[in-house]
């Protein structure tokens, strides 16, 4: 059998694992933030689609290099993506972004994630050659504040408050959200609706699974700020006919901003025949018991 670098042909890229040995690199992609970027040592294609992955943590914690950030990234890069994972600016370090914070400066919070991740999608793409990425093939992941970011970067990006910020650098093709939403669905349109892979807890307290409030805070507290889910975003991209898989714990809360790193193989099953293939679904799973990593 023919092979290329000891591999198999009959293994495919980005549907199985094909590489072992991964190079990380570090950068520095905007004043003070950085960002690991994985790739396969022996990789040699100069197009490789590229996967920024956005770390959770409240925008007051978490870390590009924690330890499932690390993992994920690995098995992206063992088949075939070029894989960022950024730092970005922890707005709320040491402050409440709970229902005890202002809506201006829970906002505030929302938009500094957004602008770093333009100005790492900036850096990318500008040296996409050296990279070897497609510009035109980028993949947005998240968890937590790091999904929020993902899906207001992608769904918010026409609106006042992020038009200014979030300007078109390379070609977003698909997302995935761990525990996230959004301000506005209904800013989902035909000219930035992409493939979408959700995994949410229905009981989740902080982030709504449908249509809800931040944290679940009264409407008489100082951050009352309501924020579409899964549920409402997934109703959108049926209207707009754009692909999408829910996945949904019916018992479940925010934990599954952690839990759903374990999912691997469904996500990377999601971007190989969704994302990349065109296969066209609309699905919502219900998640009784979670995969064990």
């Amino acid at each position: 059998m023919i092979s290329v670098h000891g591999l198999s042909m009959a293994q495919e890229r980005y549907r199985d694992s094909i590489f072992g040995e991964i190079e990380v690199r570090t950068f520095d992609y905007a004043d003070t933030l950085k960002l690991d970027f994985y790739d396969a040592t022996l990789d040699s294609f100069s197009l490789k689609p590229v996967i920024i992955l956005v770390h959770g943590g409240g925008f007051a914690a978490g870390q590009r290099n924690g330890e499932e950030e690390v993992k994920l990234a690995r098995k992206f890069a063992q088949r075939g993506y070029g894989v960022a994972s950024i730092s970005y600016r922890l707005t709320m370090k040491n402050r409440d972004f709970g229902c005890h914070c202002a809506i201006p400066d829970k906002l505030q919070a929302y938009i500094n994630g957004v602008d770093d991740l333009r100005k790492a999608k900036y850096f990318l793409t500008t040296y996409a050659s050296d990279f070897q990425i497609d510009p035109k093939k980028i993949i947005l992941v998240g968890s937590s504040a790091g999904a929020e970011t993902v899906l207001n970067s992608t769904i918010m990006k026409d609106h006042y408050l992020f038009k200014q910020v979030d300007r078109d650098e390379g070609k977003v093709i698909g997302l995935i959200s761990m525990s996230g939403a959004t301000l506005e669905s209904h800013y989902l349109s035909l000219g930035n609706a992409v493939p979408m892979l959700f995994f949410h807890g229905k009981q989740d307290k902080m982030v709504p699974f449908g249509i809800g409030s931040h944290h679940t805070c009264l409407p008489k507290s100082e951050g009352y700020l309501m924020l579409d889910g899964p549920v409402a975003i997934a109703d959108r991209l049926n209207r707009l006919q754009t692909a999408y898989e829910l996945y949904f714990d019916p018992m479940g809360g925010h934990e599954w901003a952690d839990i759903a790193f374990g999912y691997f193989d469904t996500m990377a099953a999601f971007l190989y025949h969704v994302v990349l293939q065109g296969e066209f679904r609309q699905k919502i799973h219900e998640i009784t018991a979670p995969i064990h990593k």
